[in-house]
C-alpha cells in the first residue's frame, strides 16, 4: 500500500506494508527508506471476567421401571450448568455457568385410587455437585473462585432428600384431603469452611384443603374451596443468606388460611 504526503508538504513519504503470519503470531512489519520499524501483536484472549454466559451442554442416561401404582427412575446428567444468584439487595438473578456438573440419585414415586380415596407418594435421593465457574466470575471473591475451580462443590439449592405425599376423599360431594412436604435442607456456607459446605436444617410442612362442588342453575358447577398452609406453623429456612449467590434468606410461609377460593370448569 502507498501513501504520498499531500502538496505543500516537506516531502513525501512512500511506506510499503507486508503482513507475515505463522501459527504462533502475528506480526506487522513495516519499511521505508527512512528506516525499518517492526511491531508485533500478541494473540488475544478475552478475558474470563468479560466471557458471555455459555450454552448449556449436558448428558443424560435414565434407567428405570414404571407400573401401574408405581414407578423407578434413576439417572444422571454431566456437563455444563447455567446457574442463577442472587449478587445485591434487588431480587434479580443473573446467571453464571459451572465447568463441570454432575447429577446423581434416585426417584421413587407411588399412587393408589379406591373408590372415593386416593393417595400419592414421591421421594427424591439425590445430589449435584460442580466444579469451576467459567462465566460472570466479576460476581465471586477471588478466593471462592479458587477453590471451586480446584474443588467440587455442592449446588446451593441441592437437598439430598425430597419427600412429598398426600391422600384424599371425597364424601357427599367434597372432598378432603392432605398434603405433606419435607426436606433435609438446602446449602449454607459456615463460617471458615467452603463454598456450600453444610447444609441448612431439615423441615416438613403439612397442608389442609376441603373443596366442594356446587350445582346452581344457570351456572352448573361451582367448586368452593378452603387451605391452611402450614397447618403447623413450622418456621425454617428455605434459602440461606450464605450460600454461594445468595444476598438474602428466604423463609417458608407461615400458618395461612386461604378461604373463598372459586373455580368455574366451562
Amino acid at each position: 500500500m502507498a501513501v504520498t504526503a499531500l502538496p505543500g508538504s516537506r516531502r513525501a513519504i512512500t511506506r510499503s506494508w507486508r503482513l507475515k503470519r505463522d501459527s504462533r503470531q502475528r506480526r506487522l512489519r513495516s519499511q521505508s527508506g527512512l528506516g525499518g520499524v517492526s511491531l508485533q501483536i500478541l494473540p488475544f484472549r478475552l478475558s474470563p471476567l468479560l466471557r458471555p454466559l455459555l450454552r448449556l451442554q449436558a448428558h443424560l442416561l435414565a434407567l428405570g421401571t414404571s407400573a401401574q401404582r408405581g414407578a423407578f427412575r434413576a439417572g444422571r446428567t454431566r456437563g455444563g450448568k447455567v446457574d442463577f444468584g442472587q449478587f445485591g439487595a434487588p431480587i434479580i438473578t443473573i446467571p453464571f455457568n459451572y465447568r463441570i456438573v454432575a447429577n446423581r440419585g434416585v426417584e421413587l414415586t407411588a399412587t393408589y385410587e379406591n373408590g372415593p380415596f386416593s393417595y400419592y407418594g414421591n421421594l427424591a435421593i439425590a445430589q449435584q455437585q460442580a466444579k469451576g465457574i467459567v462465566s460472570a466470575q466479576f460476581n465471586f471473591s477471588p478466593d471462592d473462585l479458587a477453590y471451586i475451580d480446584s474443588h467440587s462443590i455442592v449446588t446451593d439449592h441441592s437437598q439430598l432428600m425430597t419427600a412429598s405425599s398426600g391422600m384424599s376423599y371425597t364424601w357427599n360431594g367434597t372432598r378432603f384431603s392432605v398434603d405433606l412436604l419435607a426436606g433435609t435442607g438446602t446449602r449454607t456456607t459456615r463460617p471458615n469452611g467452603p463454598p456450600n459446605g453444610g447444609p441448612l436444617p431439615s423441615y416438613s410442612q403439612t397442608n389442609l384443603s376441603v373443596s366442594h362442588i356446587f350445582e346452581l342453575p344457570g351456572l352448573g358447577a361451582i367448586k368452593v374451596r378452603f387451605d391452611v398452609i402450614n397447618l403447623f406453623d413450622e418456621i425454617y429456612l428455605v434459602r440461606s443468606s450464605t450460600s454461594l449467590g445468595a444476598f438474602s434468606p428466604a423463609f417458608a410461609p407461615r400458618r395461612t388460611f386461604y378461604a373463598g377460593g372459586i373455580t368455574k370448569e366451562f
